[in-house]
């Protein structure tokens, strides 16, 4: 059954919008006002999930070990003086080190 459109015979243009003040029930405006004061708006709502999907994987990361690759390149020209016989004076030097760490919390 599709609920997409009034049955033949009802176009809806008859209906109350806040239907329920017909019956002038006090106990039954207070409820609905409550509950239309509380209601939260659909972005709100989806704001809040995003955010408490956001706080889980910062949370998550915090057991992950923290850490990453380091690389350095060094290029120098030695002087005559320091220079043994028959070696370059030019000297390059390359490092690379990876540097990983992970606090476990035991308490």
């Amino acid at each position: 059954a599709s609920f997409g459109a009034m049955p033949a015979g009802i176009d809806g243009s008859g209906v109350e919008i806040e239907w329920w003040r017909g019956f002038d029930e006090p106990a039954l405006e207070s409820l609905i006002q409550r509950a239309l004061a509380a209601n939260l708006d659909i972005a709100l709502a989806g704001a809040r999930l995003d955010e408490a999907k956001a706080l889980l994987r910062e949370n998550r990361e915090e057991f992950l070990p923290r850490g990453g690759p380091a690389f350095d390149y060094q290029a120098r020209r030695r002087g005559e003086v320091e220079t043994p016989a028959g070696q370059q004076r030019d000297i390059e030097t390359y490092r690379g080190a990876l540097d990983a760490s992970w606090e476990i919390d035991l308490f």
